[in-house]
């Protein structure tokens, strides 16, 4: 990688941590109101109901219950996450169990955030734990190692904001793949092995050889960047190791790193144009 490459890569990775930071800050801030509304906010009497409820879910003001509702609300216009069905339950001394529906683009959950209010000034998240309904493996198989990370470090806005992010780049890739998947030599089919995401075969209708190439693209959480990247890998059987042999600089662009919607259009469309010269060429079947 030249000093160029190396610049623009590092000015990318700042610009991407910037963003996100700014998002995370924006939740945090919501944090701060809260902790002003909890100085407000006297604690009712922890007597407990035969359903398990406390009084304060009886009929009284929930004060504490809209500040969770806030923060859900400034996640939802923060990362475009939407929440539904917030609710509460005391569970013991000055311990609260919120849950609610959390819908996203592709990820869709039920979350439970177990949050203590500490004296009279803040809330100290105990617990962070989603449980994902209806999400297709090639998703839950990304999302699922980052996920434990970052709720087991119980940072609520963080993991909300890494969500959103996920869920923007799969939105991208989509549209990336329903473009690619119109070329006559490329099949495109969920992984729900590994490390998830979707696999590309590519075949020339002449060649002898079933799935010359074959491409993995995953997204994955990097920590460095605070941010979700792009991940390829290829592999290549028959006359698709002279395909990529020839077109050494076109693979070798798929594994750059900080990938942005312009990079992706441009690598793909490059590997799809080199794939129908190849073909052309009769190299596809040659002996």
């Amino acid at each position: 990688m030249s000093e160029e490459d190396g610049d623009a890569e590092l000015f990318e990775l700042e610009r991407s941590k910037s963003e996100l930071l700014k998002k995370i800050d924006a939740l945090k801030k919501v944090s701060e109101k809260i902790g002003s509304q909890c100085r407000r906010y006297k604690l009712p009497p922890k007597k407990i109901f035969g359903n398990g409820h406390s009084a304060a879910n009886s009929g009284q003001s929930n004060t504490d219950g809209n500040t969770v509702k806030l923060l859900c609300d400034a996640s939802r216009h923060a990362t475009g996450v939407s929440f539904k069905n917030v609710d509460r339950k005391w569970l013991k001394h000055d311990t609260y169990l919120y849950t609610a529906y959390v819908k996203m683009k592709v990820a869709r959950f039920f979350l439970d955030l177990t949050v203590e209010t500490k004296g009279e000034s803040e809330l100290k998240i105990l617990d962070i734990t989603c449980h994902f309904v209806g999400v297709a493996d090639c998703y839950l198989l990304e999302i699922t190692p980052w996920v434990q990370q970052i709720a087991t470090a119980k940072d609520f806005s963080y993991m909300m904001t890494v969500l959103s992010d996920h869920s923007e780049q799969c939105v991208l890739r989509v549209k990336i793949l329903d473009k690619v998947n119109k070329n006559k030599y490329v099949t495109v089919k969920q992984c729900e092995e590994g490390i998830g995401g979707f696999v590309i075969l590519i075949n020339s209708h002449t060649d002898n050889e079933p799935n010359s190439i074959k491409v993995q693209w995953s997204l994955k959480y990097t920590e460095r960047s605070c941010r979700i990247d792009h991940k390829f890998q290829m592999w290549a059987v028959g006359s698709g190791l002279e395909f990529m042999k020839e077109n050494s600089q076109i693979v070798e662009n798929f594994y750059r790193k900080s990938l942005n919607e312009t990079d992706l259009d441009k690598i793909w469309s490059d590997l799809l144009d080199a794939i129908d010269k190849f073909e052309e060429e009769g190299k596809f079947n040659a002996p």
